[in-house]
């Protein structure tokens, strides 16, 4: 019962972790347009569809990553490995979207440097999420929301070839992230 009353229930987090959340899936996309000096008027074809596969895929994923595979692997080897685990898992869950023809990925090209931007910025986003779904008490819907935000923001937010910039702040995102699960999360 515990774990669909952490998938759920919006009561247990408070206005800090939900603006907590709201940060991290924006910051990469919206400081990559800031960057880029974007005017903003971009308008993504079928945004609304973006916003569906976004929540779906944090719906589909993020119960059995965090909510399941977290918890196993931080009882075992604790909270830094535990990510690290799930991060290299995530990276591989990914691989089929690179022989989608019309995905983003396989517009990306597979063993490309896109390619390895992409898998690498998944990997260091497993310790921002782990950090994230510790902070707000172990919620699987506050790292459903992080991933569709996440997802979301990228497809609508992120400005064309600003993706350098995005990864440099989700590189340090990640630095954060680690320091957090190191000092505060029990193994």
């Amino acid at each position: 019962m515990d774990f669909w009353r952490r998938v759920v229930d919006v009561r247990v987090l408070g206005v800090r972790e939900w603006s907590l959340v709201a940060v991290v899936a924006l910051l990469p996309s919206v400081v990559g347009r800031v960057v880029s000096g974007s005017d903003g008027r971009t308008i993504v074809p079928g945004a609304v569809l973006v916003l569906v596969a976004a929540v779906v895929a944090g719906i589909l994923e993020e119960p059995g990553w965090r909510g399941y595979g977290l918890d196993a692997f931080n009882d075992r080897h604790g909270a830094l490995v535990a990510a690290g685990i799930i991060g290299c898992v995530w990276a591989l869950w990914h691989l089929p979207l690179f022989f989608l023809p019309g995905s983003y990925q396989a517009g990306l090209g597979l063993g490309s440097g896109g390619f390895w931007l992409f898998v690498f910025g998944l990997f260091a986003l497993s310790f921002v999420y782990a950090a994230v779904y510790f902070v707000t008490g172990r919620s699987i819907l506050a790292v459903v929301v992080l991933h569709a935000g996440s997802n979301a923001a990228g497809e609508l937010v992120s400005a064309p070839g600003e993706r350098t910039v995005e990864s440099v702040v989700t590189l340090l995102m990640t630095l954060v992230a680690v320091i957090v699960l190191v000092r505060r999360v029990p193994g």
